[in-house]
């Protein structure tokens, strides 16, 4: 291995164990016991440790160890078509994205990034954006919220001959103003 690959390697490995202990921190200011996750946590921190590539921000280990703790199966990082997805939860048809604050002057990109996915992947399958902030708020509520609003957007779907009509969500059409979209079917 080359001076320059081995730096690049051990810079992934100092990153990834810094998003892993973000991630704990977070969870610890967390309406949550701790303790009750710790399984989690191992779980988490061993293959993150083992595949450092496999997640872009603290955020998303953080959505990992609520998923892992809920008994989720999903992948990391997953290759759909041409496009790398956050989190892939194949038993419920969903890609998660985790989307931080710089996704709010993205959504039209994200729009269309989203139809590409959605047509890669077939019929049934949802993509589901969670802001950041709810998951560093209380990540135990995390899948819950995805079944949630993936019910609703299918729901949309079928009263709309496959579509979300693109007045309903933000991020349906080009924004006037940074907002989001996906937290509204919710309400």
């Amino acid at each position: 291995m080359s001076k320059r690959n081995s730096d690049k390697t051990l810079y992934s490995i100092i990153k990834t164990r810094l998003m892993i202990e973000r991630a704990v921190r977070l969870l610890e200011h967390q309406p949550v016991k701790i303790d009750d996750y710790r399984n989690a946590i191992l779980k988490a921190t061993d293959y993150f440790s083992n595949h450092p590539n496999k997640a872009d921000s603290a955020d998303e280990i953080l959505a990992a160890i609520g998923l892992l703790n809920d008994g989720i199966r999903f992948q990391m990082q997953a290759k759909v078509g041409k496009r790398t997805v956050d989190i892939l939860i194949p038993g419920i048809k969903t890609v998660l994205e985790v989307d931080g604050e710089r996704h709010a002057n993205r959504l039209y990109y994200d729009n269309e990034r989203d139809k590409e996915i959605l047509k890669d992947l077939g019929d049934g399958w949802e993509i589901v954006h969670i802001k950041t902030e709810y998951i560093e708020q209380n990540v135990k509520q995390l899948y819950k919220a995805v079944t949630v609003i993936r019910s609703n957007k299918q729901l949309l779907r079928q009263q709309n001959n496959g579509e979300i009509p693109e007045g309903f969500s933000k991020k349906a059409k080009k924004p006037k103003s940074p907002q989001y979209g996906d937290e509204l079917l919710l309400d």
